[in-house]
């Protein structure tokens, strides 16, 4: 699909229109693709902003990197935010403070689940630079391990007031 037509069908009233636009943008330079994607996150479908969120991680570029942080952050919809921390986590090492803070921050259980995609942004050392990577992993595992005493101290007060209530 020609650029101009896909433009113009980033405006169509039909959101099937506007999914196939989206699509069609991984055809061309992020240069030209992250500022129209940027357009599409106030899309009023939830499936659009879905779409953009995954084309967003197809061609990893430094653009779509901010965009795909601003989205984890402002996005009102679970499914699209886990779309776009699944997007955020092809670029690397770079996402892994943003995607810890989201899972930190969002209790939903979507977007806690991208956190198991987290082990696969550490480095594989085939050069002995174990040092790297045991310090990603290492990072990883604390923030489990801090999630898991908020869930104890969670559980153990419901414990609590389960026992008051009998």
């Amino acid at each position: 699909m020609e650029l101009s037509q896909i433009k113009v069908n980033l405006d169509n009233p039909d959101f099937p229109a506007r999914i196939q636009a989206v699509t069609q943008l991984q055809e061309y330079d992020p240069e030209i693709v992250v500022p129209l994607l940027r357009k599409c996150l106030d899309d009023r479908e939830v499936i659009v902003r879905f779409f953009v969120a995954m084309e967003l991680g197809k061609n990893p570029h430094p653009a779509a990197f901010k965009v795909l942080v601003e989205l984890i952050e402002s996005e009102t919809d679970a499914n699209v935010r886990t779309a776009a921390a699944n997007s955020l986590a092809k670029y690397g090492q770079p996402a892994i403070p943003y995607l810890l803070e989201l899972v930190e921050k969002d209790p939903h259980w979507l977007v806690e689940r991208s956190l198991l995609s987290l082990f696969n942004l550490c480095p594989h050392s085939q050069n002995n630079n174990l040092s790297q990577q045991y310090s990603c992993y290492a990072e990883i595992i604390s923030f489990c391990f801090q999630e898991l005493d908020r869930v104890s101290v969670l559980t153990n007060e419901l414990s609590d007031q389960l026992s008051c209530v009998q």
